[in-house]
């Protein structure tokens, strides 16, 4: 499946803003034997008790963490594997175990998805979206991070909402009403959800040889429109966090 996507990239290290394009590809590059350094031993054994080896454990773990879906193409890339047994055997763990599913669509092929409650229990992530079934457009995003976060094993990535909220408030001191946020209403008995970064693009830490403060990357994946609208009301959720680090910069 081939995502017209281009990633966007953003570094906010008190007052300083830069933002990069990298072009489309369909060609995955993936380093030999990538090391993910947010990867903790534990849920890899997790992921193994259920009867995967560790190359799948940690395939798995990084599409359930940042996409939920995957293509083939990325899980070949991944364990530098050709189609024959080894891929053959993998796919059939998913279906038998009830952990995958496949989905076709119309010129983008087929699409695997992770959607087992017990998989994401197994790694702390049950509450995940991303095991819910999405649109086509979703999906074909969700893939396109999974391609940044597979050619970029080196970074360290901030997973989940609580982890990029505790770094921003406990870390870099800043108040949590200054963080992008969207409100959910349930039903008319329940309480309104806050939600923060709900558009879960890929962010990491980073440095710089030249700055003493923390960096933080954000990334940004545009979709196949030529229109930047999108892009730009990106950056007007993340105003509040910028005005906030330009002003903590300063004190």
């Amino acid at each position: 499946m081939t995502s017209p996507l281009q990633t966007q990239t953003e570094d906010f290290a008190g007052s300083r803003l830069a933002t990069s394009a990298q072009p489309p590809s369909a060609t995955l590059v993936v380093p030999p034997n990538p090391v993910f350094i947010n990867i903790k031993r534990s849920p890899l054994e997790a992921l193994k008790a259920l009867g995967y080896t560790e190359s799948e454990a940690r395939f798995l773990y990084i599409v359930a963490t940042h996409s939920g879906y995957f293509v083939a193409r990325q899980f070949l890339a991944f364990t530098c594997g050709h189609w024959g047994k080894r891929t053959t055997t993998f796919w059939d763990k998913l279906y038998t175990k009830k952990h995958g599913r496949t989905e076709y669509f119309p010129k983008s092929g087929k699409v695997y998805h992770l959607f087992s409650r017990k998989l994401y229990r197994q790694i702390g992530r049950e509450n995940l979206r991303n095991r819910r079934e999405h649109e086509i457009e979703y999906i074909q995003r969700r893939i396109g991070i999974l391609d940044f976060v597979l050619s970029h094993p080196q970074c360290e990535y901030l997973e989940t909402e609580p982890e990029k909220v505790s770094y921003f408030c406990d870390q870099l001191k800043i108040p949590i009403h200054f963080l992008p946020a969207k409100i959910y209403y349930g039903q008319k008995t329940s309480q309104p959800t806050v939600r923060y970064f709900v558009d879960k693009f890929p962010m990491f830490r980073g440095s710089n040889v030249s700055s003493p403060l923390p960096v933080v990357k954000f990334t940004y994946l545009q979709g196949p429109e030529a229109s930047l609208t999108e892009f730009v009301h990106h950056l007007e959720t993340q105003r509040t966090i910028r005005f906030r680090c330009d002003n903590s910069s300063r004190v």
